[in-house]
């Protein structure tokens, strides 16, 4: 049952997170949930909150990998950073620029407000204004510019492994290729399906071509669609180092032999079919509806596109 106090209460405690949060009353709470010096059994060590959960994301292989490669295909834009710190640079953070971040980007003239469901919209929107209303628009500067087109060389990542794990067959190669704008939808709807047929199950022609030649482990084609410029990420998991050069030959002469001959279509009506009955479905398991459809919205709306 669906309370209407409890929910402007909630509003209220989301708008002061938000808006006026006690970080500018409080530097503890940077220090505990940043970084902040400790000193243990005689040494210097750096401790926080952030700080510990990026360690531990960037043991990751996968992570290691996708950074990487937005660092190297976005180099003059922001998505060469890590979005939630890098552990090596966390700790460069002062408690000046961050108070000097959170006025900059989270302010009114830097957000996106959607309102979802049978609610009291004029109580709602008065309640916004309660809020809003206490700021002076400002230009955030946020627009976020399109990335030249770049060739660049490859990067190597080491990441750890558990003990005992044999590390000669854990190498992992990582592909990334931008694929176009947030506009194009018909690309991106395009490389989904063909992400799907291309790389889906054991059987897909790429991913048979690299297992059927005891090459790899798993082959994975994906398409990021949440950025300004999507991008199609193909990961070759668990193989040898020196059979780099004939996974690499495998790819080419596979995509090469598809782009000759042509695809299975009856694959492709399969993959189609599979996609129009997710979209039409829209089961997002226990996401609520209206923020499942927000993500969507803001994937176009955070680029100025429709």
């Amino acid at each position: 049952i669906r309370n209407n106090e409890d929910f402007f209460n909630l509003m209220r405690v989301y708008l002061d997170a938000v808006f006026f949060p006690r970080i500018y009353e409080k530097e503890e709470i940077f220090r505990q949930e940043g970084w902040h010096y400790e000193l243990t059994d005689g040494a210097l060590t750096c401790n926080g909150v952030v700080l510990n959960e990026m360690k531990g994301a960037f043991a990751e292989p996968d992570e290691l990998i996708a950074n990487a490669l937005t660092r190297a295909l976005f180099p003059d834009t922001p998505y060469r950073f890590v979005s939630g710190g890098d552990p090596d640079a966390i700790v460069s953070l002062s408690y000046g620029d961050f108070l000097a971040a959170h006025r900059r980007f989270y302010h009114p003239s830097n957000c996106y407000l959607l309102l979802d469901g049978q609610l009291d919209l004029d109580r709602a929107l008065a309640l916004l204004d309660e809020y809003l209303a206490q700021f002076s628009a400002i230009d955030p500067d946020t627009a976020i510019p399109f990335q030249p087109p770049v060739h660049p060389e490859p990067v190597r990542c080491a990441y750890q492994l558990p003990a005992g794990e044999d590390a000669a067959v854990r190498m992992k190669l990582g592909l990334g290729y931008v694929i176009g704008s947030c506009q194009d939808v018909t690309t991106i709807l395009a490389a989904q399906i063909l992400s799907d047929v291309l790389c889906g199950s054991n059987h897909a022609p790429l991913c048979r071509a690299i297992l059927e030649g005891g090459l790899a482990e798993d082959v994975i084609l994906s398409c990021g669609d949440d950025t300004l410029q999507p991008w199609l990420l193909l990961q070759i998991q668990n193989f040898r180092e020196e059979d780099l050069p004939a996974i690499r030959e495998t790819i080419r002469s596979t995509l090469t032999s598809l782009c000759g001959g042509g695809l299975d279509h009856t694959q492709l009506e399969a993959s189609l079919v599979s996609l129009e009955f997710r979209l039409r479905e829209r089961d997002f398991g226990t996401m609520p509806r209206g923020l499942a459809f927000t993500f969507d919205i803001l994937s176009s709306w955070l680029y100025d596109a429709d």
